[in-house]
């Protein structure tokens, strides 16, 4: 590698005086190649750094304005900003306040790079959220070694992040999968309970009316038997589907075990979450069951129980059951409820 040097770089009005000493062994640091963006008033130095860091392997965006990097950077993120502190107009600390503000720029790595070597410069740097700071006049392999290692952390920073962001909707998707049915994809039984349970406790603290209905699968053995259970099984997803689009986004729903699903109705009672059941039990009997069979008919029987004073929700339950039975012994395809 053919190191040059450049022993002085004349100042510019207001700028002071940077001396770039390039005579260096070669670096035998391996190169984490990314994409620089540049941001110096001295085009002298954007001169200097961008044809050293493009010998390197990287590519360089150079401008000379803090006005110019921000457009830059909107325009296309790069991986690392070297960034002047004494510029016109917009200097260093402001164009890095700027970028940490906002969400799309804040984790860009700023490495700011000044002839103001002064601790309480440097002090600056770091409060307003550079990740280093490079003194001028530039040592060659102290750039690149910056450099690097800066590139390095940034794309293990973000190998993390995506590793991270993987894991919770692994684990996003796994508790899903925890507590939704296989086949329907309603509520299973164990959330269910638990979700009723709260509610439960809601509404005797506030004092609010609260159902629960249970709704049964009518014959649901004789389509089994006579249709096939890949039929059967149809029928327990099309019935999901109905209860879903028939009731209420505060309602919940769920399969409880083989062709019965449970219903928890908050903030009303018996009369209103009887009418609920038969708008869904109507729309499941009018249902075009025949295109999975034509001979194929479902009906759903359903009962229903609004007792708080029963003490807690599994004894809700326990009627809501009781109810469903007086449905099915009244001749199915009907609600029940206490009178």
């Amino acid at each position: 590698m053919n190191y040059s040097m450049i022993d002085r770089v004349p100042p510019q009005d207001g700028q002071h005086e940077a001396i770039h000493e390039l005579a260096q062994p070669p670096c035998t640091i391996p190169t984490v190649q990314g994409n620089i963006l540049l941001v110096d008033d001295n085009l002298v130095n954007l001169r200097v750094l961008s044809q050293l860091l493009v010998r390197e392997g990287h590519k360089v965006r150079p401008v000379n304005s803090g006005e110019q990097a921000l457009k830059a950077i909107a325009a296309h993120r790069p991986d690392l900003i070297l960034l002047d502190i004494r510029m016109p107009n917009l200097d260093g600390y402001e164009v890095c306040q700027r970028l940490k503000a906002d969400r799309r720029s804040q984790s860009i790595p700023i490495i700011f790079i000044s002839a103001a070597n002064a601790v309480h410069d440097k002090v600056k740097g770091f409060e307003v959220g550079g990740v280093d700071y490079i003194a001028k006049p530039f040592q060659e392999l102290e750039v690149l070694a910056r450099v690097n290692t800066h590139l390095q952390i940034y794309r293990l920073q973000q190998a993390l992040n995506q590793k991270i962001s993987d894991l919770e909707k692994a684990n996003a998707k796994i508790t899903e999968l925890s507590i939704r049915d296989e086949l329907t994809g309603l509520f299973n039984r164990r959330h269910f309970n638990g979700q009723m349970s709260q509610l439960f406790e809601q509404a005797q603290r506030y004092r609010s009316p609260l159902s629960v209905a249970i709704g049964d699968v009518d014959f649901f053995k004789r389509i089994n038997d006579r249709f096939s259970h890949a039929v059967g099984d149809r029928v327990l997803k099309g019935v999901a589907q109905i209860l879903q689009k028939n009731l209420r986004s505060s309602d919940l729903c769920a399969r409880y075990g083989g062709e019965e699903f449970v219903i928890a109705l908050p903030g009303i009672g018996s009369g209103d979450a009887v009418a609920a059941c038969n708008k869904v039990r109507q729309a499941i009997e009018q249902a075009p069951w025949p295109k999975i069979h034509p001979e194929l008919s479902v009906t759903l029987s359903i009962g229903v129980s609004d007792h708080l004073a029963l003490g807690d929700y599994e004894a809700m339950i326990a009627e809501a059951d009781r109810y469903l039975y007086a449905a099915k012994h009244g001749g199915r395809n009907r609600v029940c409820a206490a009178s």
